[in-house]
């Protein structure tokens, strides 16, 4: 049975690659980025659409049944978007982008890549995320980030320009990491839909059934955790997975963070905590 959906497995991956792989802008320097950029944008549209349906909104964290409207995040989310492509750019005029892998990659290949892609990330990004919080000298370059009333999908992309550079910066890099001599293309692709979903998820401010975090509750603090990490920036450094705050401590008992520090966001008052409740 495992034999037959590998092979099931293989020939949908072949036939997808295969489509790709005839698509001219697939292989033109920039593919990668405008994937990364109109998949942000079609995140962030889905999670605005269901900030407008009454019937969802018992699911958000938020205390206010209304969304409030946030354009300072909505502004700066172009603004990172359009500099994020222009520094890809700039990345290109310097450093040729290799050419897309003709033959396409099994489905074991594919799904060691993208994992291991974004576990790489989670671990890389947890220790920027520790340092920029605990670290009086660079504190300043992720408050913007914390600077919302409350979580929604465009806080995803509001940063300052040095944390939004150290995170392209941090994909970058894991996007050159597999344990085949280099990372297929099209695990590239599905890596840059991943991640850009998942960090759309985590910002939008939802506890939803579809979530990562009630999905594998065992695997994944997503949503749930990084909404206490925005209201207390003393506890849940990780983006998606629980392992690294567990190990470390870095994580809620009782309702106070079990391990200090001198993180520059302060804790939240019990007027605060009352505000940020979940809806019932």
């Amino acid at each position: 049975a495992v034999a037959f959906a590998s092979r099931a497995a293989g020939r949908w991956i072949a036939a997808v690659w295969a489509f790709i792989y005839a698509l001219p802008l697939a292989h033109a320097a920039m593919a990668e980025a405008l994937l990364a950029t109109l998949a942000f944008a079609v995140w962030i549209a889905l999670y605005r659409v269901a900030d407008r349906m009454p019937a969802l909104r018992h699911l958000r964290f938020a205390g206010a049944k209304a969304v409030r409207r946030q354009d300072a995040a909505r502004r700066n989310s172009w603004v990172m978007g359009l500099g994020y492509l222009f520094a890809i750019w700039l990345l290109h005029c310097v450093k040729t982008k290799p050419p897309l892998h003709v033959a396409p990659p099994s489905a074991r290949r594919l799904g060691v890549e993208v994992a291991c892609g974004i576990l790489a990330y989670d671990v890389l990004e947890f220790c920027m995320h520790l340092l920029v919080h605990r670290c009086q000298r660079v504190a300043n370059i992720h408050s913007v980030h914390h600077a919302q009333a409350r979580l929604n999908a465009f806080a995803v992309l509001s940063h300052s320009p040095l944390d939004a550079f150290q995170q392209v910066a941090l994909n970058v890099l894991v996007q050159n990491l597999s344990p085949w001599p280099t990372k297929h293309s099209l695990s590239r692709f599905v890596h840059n839909l991943l991640i850009t979903y998942m960090l759309t998820e985590i910002h939008a401010g939802y506890d939803g059934p579809w979530c990562m975090h009630r999905v594998w509750p065992w695997l994944f603090g997503g949503a749930a955790r990084h909404e206490v990490h925005h209201r207390n920036g003393d506890v849940y450094y990780a983006e998606f997975f629980k392992g690294l705050d567990d190990l470390f401590g870095f994580v809620e008992d009782g309702g106070k963070p079990r391990r200090g520090g001198a993180s520059w966001r302060r804790g939240p008052s019990d007027r605060e905590r009352h505000a940020s409740a979940k809806c019932t």
